[in-house]
């Protein structure tokens, strides 16, 4: 997955031998926040009259889920034209990715080199 990572940015950019993909494992201080409750049943709680109580979230470490993260360093003038307008670039790289990955859960993030 990293290979065809790696193939489809450096087609797009300009500079290719600028482009480096790194995968890197989430950091230990990352934290899922999950909601207890779902979001209807707050205005029905209340613990004084006429102010909600909101429920407590629950943090789940990322760490040992399976969660792969891609790293991709471009430099500043070309990390348009890998996140693209709105996002549309990027986007369709990961729906390749999607693809192959074969339910394997990963996130990709854009950094300048």
């Amino acid at each position: 997955m990293k290979k065809l990572l790696e193939f489809i940015v450096k087609s797009i950019v300009s500079s290719p031998e600028k482009v480096s993909i790194t995968e890197e494992a989430p950091e230990a201080g990352l934290h899922r926040l999950t909601p207890a409750t779902p979001l209807t049943a707050l205005s029905e709680q209340t613990s004084h009259p006429g102010r909600p109580t909101y429920p407590q979230a629950q943090t789940g470490s990322l760490t040992g889920t399976g969660i792969k993260n891609f790293i991709i360093r471009v430099p500043q003038p070309e990390i348009g034209l890998v996140i693209g307008q709105q996002g549309r670039v990027i986007k369709a790289i990961k729906s390749l990715l999607l693809v192959l990955s074969k339910g394997e859960r990963f996130a990709l993030e854009v950094q300048e080199a």
